[in-house]
């Protein structure tokens, strides 16, 4: 089998930028409070995220919106709009079981709408925010 070195080494590339994009969004998330960000500031996070992202990556839009489409992803998305809640209180508002909540809040996560915080508190990100005040009434 005749493997181009190029090849190899450009799809190597691209995880590595993938892999510290992720971590840039990590770590700025434990950094700020996202709700008192104003629109121009959540844009500019949004920007910065975008170019830290792959080149080309057509998914991430259609992922963000596949996610937002099961009601209770964005039930979610309402409870949290004004402050951070616990995962028991969101279960009980919801009338969720916590296993079935872990699996939304997963998601939500790994799309970086939502920050779990000491494995107990769930909080906005700057797209969860941004969601909140321009789709959510």
């Amino acid at each position: 089998m005749n493997v181009n070195a190029d090849v190899i080494c450009e799809r190597a590339d691209s995880k590595l930028r993938y892999i510290l994009s992720i971590s840039w969004k990590v770590r700025w998330l434990k950094k700020k409070n996202c709700r008192e960000m104003s629109d121009e500031e959540l844009e500019a996070w949004r920007k910065r995220a975008a170019d830290a992202r792959l080149v080309g990556n057509p998914t991430e839009a259609g992922r963000s919106l596949r996610v937002m489409q099961n009601p209770v992803r964005r039930e979610i998305m309402t409870l949290l709009k004004d402050k951070a809640l616990t995962i028991r209180e969101i279960a009980d508002k919801l009338n969720l079981e916590e296993k079935v909540l872990g699996f939304h809040l997963q998601v939500l996560e790994q799309s970086f709408f939502i920050k779990i915080i000491d494995g107990n508190t769930v909080d906005l990100t700057p797209p969860g925010v941004a969601y909140t005040r321009h789709v959510i009434k």
